[in-house]
């Protein structure tokens, strides 16, 4: 596949497709969520337009979670070698120069949106990341004018008689980092483009404006979106460590997804109002969650331990000879799946962005984890075996692997677990302090969610 027929549906891009889609929906995220996929009208002219904070990890979650073909822009330095460049295009990838590539080269977006409007009126979907560039930040950064240019040029090319729809998209992912994590997509209504049809005939910069504004606010509905810089981190921890409280203060049983991200941006609802009500106020507990971090990340004990009374000795002490009883079924899995387990986490360390992190790991994972199983397996097939051995020995590769990271992260709880038995059953000073300070922070957001729940029902003046 080249550019020239990028927008025709593609046999070979559809396999790679749903390998894709089968080791991201199935093996690299714990879970993915996918939240009203309903509002996606079928058989129309569509641009999806998703918040970006994690890398080429958020089009895949897009391109993999649809039927159509769709296809997405990408930034033209990643283009520049031929191979690299053909390659993308067979992900149905298109290069977008910015005055930064050099500015010989913003001419050749003229090719570009071309391309976008074969693709948009071929009815296949584009990806537009209407951000242009990932942030580390939960929070929507101003949109560039982009995705309303091609949206209104596209229209202009057919009269207006497309009429397109732009479906806005929220991300929200439990750990942008790291594999084994949660996502939860979560789809918008349509915004018609033509709403804007008289705007921009009249004043073309006025019609982008007015298109790019509605998108901004559609998609912050979708996600979690921490506009203050000043408290931002406050925010960023008080939504985990009240968490389970705010669930329960909505009627909410547990604080888990996709639930959880409902009461995510409620807490950050009320942090906003109060912060707008009395400003300074927060500082108090803006130090409060500050101390709690610096001493929960020396006792490596977090709210969520803190949340549950100790395990008992003798719970621990069962937990632990289980343990010890499948510390050989561990070492297995560790073995055969050390390499292509360790090189993705290792050469992902490489990029000073940790927003790309998650996506080399994905990438890497995904090809190397198959090639290390059949070179294992081909080595073990010249063993002195049956057949039937080898056969066993690579269906047990995934499956030991997987155990082995289930057992891992246990055992690593359980290490916790015992150390919260010990501090608490001598009454350490630290852990004493630590809890003193997490009740108080409970408290405190117990008197503004109060504060608050009066605002709403007209009951303080």
């Amino acid at each position: 596949m080249s550019i020239e027929n990028i927008e025709r549906w593609s046999f070979r891009y559809g396999f790679l497709r749903k390998w894709i889609m089968l080791w991201q929906n199935y093996v690299f995220y714990k879970k993915i969520i996918v939240l009203n996929k309903e509002n996606i009208p079928q058989n129309e002219h569509l641009i999806f337009a998703p918040n970006h904070q994690n890398a080429l990890m958020d089009a895949l979650a897009i391109a993999t979670n649809l039927k159509r073909q769709p296809a997405f822009l990408a930034r033209s330095d990643i283009f520049n070698k031929p191979f690299i460049a053909n390659l993308l295009y067979l992900f149905k990838m298109l290069p977008v120069y910015r005055i930064r590539d050099g500015i010989d080269t913003i001419g050749n977006n003229k090719k570009t949106f071309e391309k976008t409007i074969d693709i948009i009126t071929n009815k296949n979907g584009l990806i537009i990341l209407p951000e242009g560039n990932h942030s580390k930040f939960r929070r929507l950064q101003v949109l560039k004018k982009g995705i309303c240019r091609i949206a209104f040029q596209s229209e202009e090319s057919r009269n207006f008689n497309l009429n397109i729809k732009i479906i806005p998209i929220g991300l929200d992912y439990s750990n942008h980092q790291n594999a084994r994590s949660i996502l939860v997509i979560k789809f918008g209504k349509p915004i018609e483009v033509r709403k804007f049809k008289e705007l921009y005939l009249e004043n073309p910069q006025k019609g982008m404006r007015a298109l790019k504004e509605e998108i901004s606010d559609r998609i912050k509905e979708l996600m979690l979106h921490i506009e203050t810089s000043q408290y931002y981190d406050l925010y960023n921890r008080i939504r985990l460590i009240y968490g389970s409280k705010m669930a329960k203060n909505q009627g909410i049983n547990e604080y888990k997804q996709p639930l959880a991200l409902e009461v995510d941006q409620k807490t950050v609802n009320v942090l906003n109002k109060y912060n707008d009500k009395f400003g300074d106020r927060l500082d108090n507990l803006k130090e409060k969650v500050e101390k709690f971090t610096q001493l929960s990340t020396k006792l490596n004990i977090d709210h969520q331990v803190l949340e549950n009374e100790p395990l008992s000795f003798i719970n621990l002490l069962l937990k632990s000879l289980a343990a010890l009883l499948f510390l050989p079924v561990f070492i297995y899995g560790f073995i055969n799946n050390f390499l292509p387990f360790y090189i993705p986490e290792r050469l992902s360390g490489i990029f000073n962005d940790k927003q790309f992190h998650s996506s080399v790991k994905f990438v890497l994972s995904m090809l190397l984890f198959p090639i290390f199983y059949l070179i294992q397996t081909l080595l073990v097939s010249f063993l002195p075996l049956s057949g039937f051995y080898t056969a066993g020995y690579f269906l047990s590769l995934p499956a030991s692997g997987a155990f082995a990271l289930y057992y891992a992260n246990n055992v690593k709880k359980l290490r916790t677990g015992w150390k919260f038995f010990f501090l608490h059953a001598k009454k350490d000073k630290q852990l004493l302090s630590l809890s003193d300070i997490h009740n108080s922070i409970i408290t405190e957001m117990d008197e503004i969610f109060s504060w608050f729940r009066k605002q709403e029902t007209g009951t303080t003046p």
